[in-house]
Formats: C-alpha cells, structure tokens, sequence
C-alpha cells in the first residue's frame, strides 16, 4: 500500500478529497488509479504535476517503482527560474 496526498486545487478534483491508501507499484499506476476514481484529474496529471515519494521529487517520471509504504505526494508542478 501507498499513501497518496493531494496539494492544491486537485483536492478539488478530487470532491475534496485530499489522502488516499491503496495499492501501487508506480507513479504511474497511481494516476491510473486517481483518474479512475476522478476522470476530471487526467488532465491535471498529465500536465500540471509534480510528484514526491519518500521525499524526493520527480517530474516526468511515471515508472518510478514505489517501495511500500511509500509516501506520495501530489502537488502543482515546480517551475524553475
């Protein structure tokens, strides 16, 4: 199981719903599962995220394995400058 934290606005998306537990094995794999849940995430998954597991963040990197009991957070993608 991993632990899935909604940042931002796709707690909106998600009916307000900001933490989840499930199984995954990828990045990847969780998105499937969110926009299953909640078609109107896709877009925001696709495009607008970056994540974090166990503290470190990835950007494009949707076949990252997660380790159980991973920590996964969800948050607006970082832009650098």
């Amino acid at each position: 199981m991993v632990r899935v934290i909604l940042w931002g606005g796709l707690r909106d998306l998600a009916d307000g719903n900001s933490e989840f537990e499930f199984a995954a094995t990828t990045i990847h794999k969780v998105f499937l599962r969110l926009i299953a849940e909640y078609p109107g995430m896709e877009s925001e998954l696709d495009h607008n995220v970056s994540v974090a597991v166990d503290g470190q963040i990835y950007r494009d990197s949707l076949f990252v394995s997660l380790p159980e009991n991973a920590e996964v957070f969800i948050l607006p993608k970082l832009q650098g400058g």
